[in-house]
């Protein structure tokens, strides 16, 4: 409960209300049964009504064989914990990476958004990263489990972002790290892409209601849509409206100016570069690794619909308005998440501010 408690508070979103309403048990999704004892798993069985299985390994650079444990077999486990004991519904938090193929760019760019019914053939081969592969595994798992009698949501999201009234952010977050990346350099890329953003209050939103609504098949895709989408060139735009100096520049201008940064950062202040972490990512062809199709999201806004209309919803401060119309990082969304990381002291203050 510490962990849970610390992490809301530094976040600024802990209530002390939810002291009665929370119980916490320590596990490892790594290891059997979760990391649970049998005595700790066999009262979660009998009692458990939903399970909302958010948990894993994020990582873009690690191979398949490091994340296989947590994102997979951890995903293994939870699917038992719902076929042990009463049954339960599972809400399972996935990732947009199971779709970053060929096949669903060009899919999305012959104007066909990807339907949440699609059976992930068309990234059955060719997926980059390890994280990918991982959550396109533990997806194949989940509705083959669909197919036994499961009963659920597999809720599929693109980069989930802060908060959107607070800015309340992950520092850790590549999008984040590309705004103080771009400060740190003086200038940010030309990449036209649009970037499927959604705040993560929405987020939260859409899985919410997907555990309690899933769709009427046994088990369905709900997927996470930014309505509409800013492009890259929009999102670090935002640092310029804002009254940061970081003039567009080409991408391998840019680049080139990242790659410089990273060999000689006392030229630039000396403060080690934001996207040191994903340095390779950024620097090999960061254009065609961010493109994303399009997304149809019925499920989600269906779930969101009946989660509105239900007689419990107004219990919830999350639920009690109807969010089936979407939501998306707009640029004044961007400059509260800027205004929350230069109060957090990650970013520095702009030294200009655009009327």
């Amino acid at each position: 409960m510490y962990r849970l408690v610390s992490t809301c508070k530094a976040y600024g979103i802990w209530s002390s209300d939810w002291t009665q309403r929370l119980e916490t048990v320590t596990g490892d999704l790594e290891k059997p049964q979760l990391g649970l004892s049998s005595a700790v798993w066999d009262r979660l069985a009998k009692e458990v009504d939903v399970v909302i299985h958010n948990g894993a390994r994020v990582h873009w650079v690690l191979p398949y064989s490091n994340l296989r444990a947590a994102n997979v077999l951890g995903t293994l486990a939870a699917i038992a914990l719902c076929a042990t004991g009463k049954p339960k519904q599972l809400a399972f938090v996935s990732s947009t990476s199971v779709l970053d193929t060929e096949h669903y760019v060009n899919l999305s760019d012959a104007g066909t958004p990807v339907p949440e019914s699609d059976d992930l053939e068309g990234s059955r081969k060719g997926l980059g990263t390890g994280y990918g592969q991982s959550k396109w595994a533990a997806e194949y798992l989940v509705r083959e489990a669909g197919k036994r009698g499961l009963r659920g949501t597999i809720v599929r999201p693109g980069y989930v972002t802060g908060e959107s009234k607070s800015g309340t952010s992950n520092t850790d977050d590549f999008l984040v790290r590309m705004l103080k990346g771009c400060v740190q350099l003086g200038s940010r890329p030309d990449i036209s892409n649009t970037v499927n953003q959604v705040p993560v209050d929405h987020v939260a939103s859409v899985v919410v209601a997907s555990a309690f609504h899933p769709p009427t098949t046994p088990l369905g895709v709900a997927q996470v849509t930014s309505h509409p989408r800013l492009t890259m060139n929009e999102y670090l735009g935002a640092l310029q409206l804002y009254g940061y100096d970081v003039p567009l520049q080409p991408y391998e201008q840019w680049k080139e100016e990242a790659r410089k940064y990273v060999e000689e950062p006392s030229a630039k202040g000396g403060e080690e570069f934001a996207l040191l972490p994903l340095y390779h990512m950024i620097t090999t062809s960061l254009p065609a690794s961010t493109r994303a199709p399009e997304l149809a999201d019925s499920n989600a806004a269906a779930a969101l619909r009946a989660d509105h209309a239900s007689p419990t919803s107004s219990t919830s401060a999350s639920t009690a308005v109807d969010h089936s119309a979407g939501a998306a990082v707009t640029p004044e969304i961007v400059g509260v998440y800027l205004a929350y990381l230069v109060a957090l002291g990650f970013m520095p203050a702009p030294p200009q501010a655009n009327d």
